[in-house]
């Protein structure tokens, strides 16, 4: 089935072609279903702007749509969203994140490795002109959040928030705040004075490859059997997969602080007032 016969048995008038930019922003391309209808490969052309790293001639850029990732918007049902990768004279585009995403995963269904990751992104809500706290009492403690009086008071939005998660798999906090008259930001730490910050908590685990996957990093406990070797690696219930990975975390924490701590807005967080 094509994208266009997908969206149109759908009742979708419009599909949200996403990308990813080189600095980590997620992009779109608005694109009526029905411009789709005579373009078999769903490929539509676009101008990279300030996104990579290109030179003038380079111009002929499309975004391929992975019909898999094909999503309607539960809180908008007339449009969809879909996933894409950049291709350039008809070749993947080498700086495209999803592309290096996509490379790396190969290399270590290679070696047998399978990369599951869950994300919990931390946000707060604000006035919608963003001059604010939406709820002024929320300044009074750091982790109000855990306050039934603040969570009941945005009990609408958190339960619609829910549902769109729950139909979606993942959670569209912006639009949804935006319909209740709020502004959601995911900003390290949106106000010097307001002691508390907002961070991407990464949950990462690793499975084998292939066949029946078993998780790779299991907790571990350490017995009277056990030799040196082995006590020292189970001393934190952590097999030696486990030390390989977080070592290799470590070697490289300076580089991956482009990607973690992007802004100057990463470090206001360690310095409160």
């Amino acid at each position: 089935m094509s994208l266009y016969e997908l969206a149109s048995d759908s009742g979708v008038e419009f599909i949200l072609f996403s990308y990813g930019s080189l600095v980590g922003d997620c992009k779109t391309c608005l694109v009526p279903t029905h411009c789709l209808q005579n373009n078999k490969a769903g490929q539509i052309c676009i101008v990279p702007g300030f996104d990579y790293i290109v030179n003038p001639q380079q111009c002929n850029f499309n975004l391929v749509p992975d019909i898999s990732t094909f999503i309607i918007l539960p809180w908008k049902k007339k449009f969809a969203w879909i996933l894409c990768n950049i291709s350039y004279n008809g070749k993947p585009f080498a700086q495209c994140p999803r592309t290096i995403l996509q490379k790396i995963r190969t290399e270590a269904l290679d070696m047998g490795y399978l990369m599951k990751c869950g994300f919990e992104p931390e946000f707060t809500l604000l006035k919608e002109n963003g001059s604010a706290l939406a709820d002024p009492l929320e300044s009074r403690l750091a982790l109000n959040h855990q306050q039934a009086r603040a969570i009941m008071s945005f009990e609408p939005f958190l339960t619609e928030v829910h549902d769109a998660m729950h139909a979606l798999g993942w959670a569209p906090y912006m639009e949804v705040a935006r319909k209740h008259g709020f502004l959601a930001t995911f900003m390290p730490m949106p106000f010097q004075d307001y002691p508390c910050a907002n961070g991407l908590h990464t949950n990462m685990s690793i499975w084998k490859a292939g066949g029946d996957e078993i998780n790779l990093l299991p907790g571990c406990q350490s017995s009277d059997d056990d030799d040196d070797d082995d006590r020292t690696e189970r001393l934190f219930g952590l097999p030696k997969l486990a030390y390989n990975f977080i070592a290799g975390l470590l070697s490289h924490v300076e580089e991956s602080c482009a990607i973690f701590c992007p802004t100057v807005n990463s470090y206001k967080s360690n310095v409160l007032k």
